[in-house]
């Protein structure tokens, strides 16, 4: 039930943080801010399930790591723009870390408020 939440938690403010992301400056090159927001929902998920049911640091770990360098590799493969090369690389590689950790934090308190609940 609560790690439920703690993923539809992660999928909402991973795809949020996607949302906001995709209107930096760096993301306005053809469709890099929308292809961002798939990513920080999966990070943004993965963070939330398993820093809702294993822990923070597992959560910020395996969310921010597995999409963070699957954005990494897939934005490093693309034509990127001659101007900043680096700019979507590095940026988006950020907001999904940044969706994996907001996730991971919120649902592990949502989980921990949740044990401490049913043990009163």
């Amino acid at each position: 039930m609560w790690s439920s939440k703690g993923a539809i938690l992660g999928l909402l403010s991973g795809g949020l943080i996607g949302m906001i992301a995709g209107y930096a400056p760096v993301f306005h090159w053809e469709m890099a801010g929308l292809a961002l927001i798939p990513f920080t929902c999966l990070g943004g998920l993965t963070g939330g399930v398993l820093g809702a049911t294993r822990g923070l640091v597992l959560g910020l770990v395996v969310g921010s790591l597995s999409f963070g360098t699957l954005w990494l590799m897939l934005s490093k493969t693309a034509t990127l723009p001659s101007g900043d090369p680096w700019g979507i690389p590095i940026a988006g590689t950020v907001a999904v870390v940044m969706a994996s950790l907001f996730s991971s934090v919120v649902a592990s308190f949502i989980w921990h408020n949740a044990k401490q609940r049913n043990q009163d």
